[in-house]
């Protein structure tokens, strides 16, 4: 209770929470570091989060398809792979390769032929003019802006595909353009189109049974390795199962070099903060030299005194860890609710905005190994601190 006592007598102005003297320095030093720490964890998880998202968007998480390209996929052959719990949604493709063209101009494309199935959720906010694709309308069509402007397409505009097809002329379908996304993923946006998948099931003489593919979206959380061992035991053979991490690997690896950059900002700055709270504690015994002298000329012992110094530096770092999150947390709901910083390139990120997310049990970990990390070194600087001859404390 003693070393409580005078800590609290040492530690506060009169009804006054924050610490006095030189200690405010290194509590503020610490809520920067610390903010500092979560918003650019926010913004690391937010950026995989959302560039993940919007690559396995394209194609899904897992795509499969038969192993010769030749043949159709059966959806009779598949398993009931939605009731395994590792699935959030699956939906049927059938895609084939062809030519846009107008009356002046043309470009090769892949006809990507979605049904009832396909989530059109995250495809509507890529939309930038018009509506999303009708299925239950042939000639209906949404492509990308880059796509509209490469062949000076409007919305309404009518458009013509062409379809090769072996030893025989090509196939000709007339489609109306409903609507223009931008998914800010320009290999995408220069190379695919949505169409029906109806209208692409009669072109390529499918059965109701027979689609190109079927792609897969994992739950949230679900591992991929995981999802890997399980879906491949319950597929046939002659289904191949294909990840769109490995298809994607190069940006991928790019995503995962966000921990590293992570791990860097937050060694540098816990130590910078671990450094501003032992000069605050050491400018602390400098202040109150008198006082500590006087305590160990009145008998304290050097184990009173170094529980009195930690006891101050653990309340400068609690005060300093709060102060941060609170600035933290604040910037990260501004964020996420308004979306106010937003990238100069946005195809660079493959978003507009700079995104963030946070998990509670990272940022409880994070505070916690930024405590403990500068509580062992105030314990360490204590055991000199208090080592100061009795006679030098008393003098000053």
């Amino acid at each position: 209770m003693f070393e409580w006592f005078v800590a609290k007598r040492f530690l506060f102005e009169e009804r006054n929470f924050f610490p006095k003297g030189s200690a405010k320095i290194g509590v503020i030093a610490v809520a920067i570091g610390v903010a500092v720490m979560i918003i650019a964890m926010a913004t690391a998880r937010g950026l995989q989060f959302e560039v993940t998202k919007k690559l396995e968007s394209f194609s899904g998480t897992f795509t499969l398809r038969p192993y010769s390209v030749e043949k159709a996929l059966n959806l009779s052959d598949l398993p009931d792979l939605e009731s395994s719990r590792l699935l959030a949604h699956q939906q049927a493709v059938i895609e084939r390769p062809g030519v846009l063209r107008n009356a002046s101009s043309y470009a090769g494309l892949l006809f990507k032929g979605v049904f009832d199935d396909f989530d059109q959720n995250t495809w509507k906010s890529y939309l930038t003019k018009g509506e999303w694709l009708d299925v239950s309308k042939a000639e209906s069509l949404v492509l990308s802006e880059e796509i509209a402007r490469t062949l000076s397409l409007q919305l309404g505009d009518t458009v013509y595909g062409l379809f090769p097809k072996a030893e025989a002329n090509a196939q000709q379908r007339r489609f109306v353009i409903s609507g223009l996304f931008d998914s800010q993923y320009g290999e995408f946006d220069r190379s695919v189109v949505f169409v029906s998948g109806l209208m692409m099931r009669r072109l390529n003489q499918f059965t109701e049974d027979q689609v190109s593919s079927v792609e897969l979206f994992l739950n949230e959380g679900v591992g991929i390795d995981r999802a890997t061992s399980a879906l491949l035991e319950r597929l046939p053979p002659e289904i191949d199962l294909i990840s769109t991490r490995s298809e994607q690997s190069m940006l991928f690896d790019w995503i995962k070099l966000f921990d590293l950059n992570l791990l860097i900002i937050s060694l540098v700055i816990t130590v910078v903060g671990a450094l501003n709270m032992v000069s605050s504690l050491l400018a602390v015994v400098f202040e109150k030299a008198s006082a500590v002298g006087l305590l160990r000329a009145l008998g304290a012992t050097e184990r009173s005194l170094r529980k009195l110094f930690w006891i101050q530096g653990a309340y400068f770092l609690a005060v300093g860890l709060g102060l941060g999150n609170a600035i933290a947390l604040a910037a990260y709901g501004i964020q996420h609710q308004f979306h106010l910083v937003r990238f100069a390139d946005p195809k660079e990120y493959y978003v507009d905005y700079i995104p963030v997310k946070l998990y509670a049990l990272e940022v409880l970990l994070l505070n916690g190994a930024v405590f403990v990390l500068c509580a062992l070194v105030l314990w360490a600087v204590s055991k000199i601190a208090v080592r100061i001859h009795i006679s030098r404390l008393v003098r000053v």
